[in-house]
């Protein structure tokens, strides 16, 4: 029992910084993402707005 609660905490850890790291990775890819989408967006932003309350 004792043994198996240490490895679960193990993994769990362990599952926890790989999440911890894929997040970081993912906010790495949608940070480049969003620079690169932020003129485009920044184009788009008044038609989406007038599109959003005209109707």
């Amino acid at each position: 029992m004792q043994k198996a609660t240490v490895r679960t905490f193990h993994e769990m850890r362990a599952t926890a910084l790989s999440i911890l790291v894929e997040k970081h990775k993912k906010k790495k890819v949608l940070r480049s993402i969003e620079s690169t989408l932020f003129p485009i967006k920044a184009r788009l932003q008044p038609i989406y707005v007038w599109e959003k309350y005209s109707t």
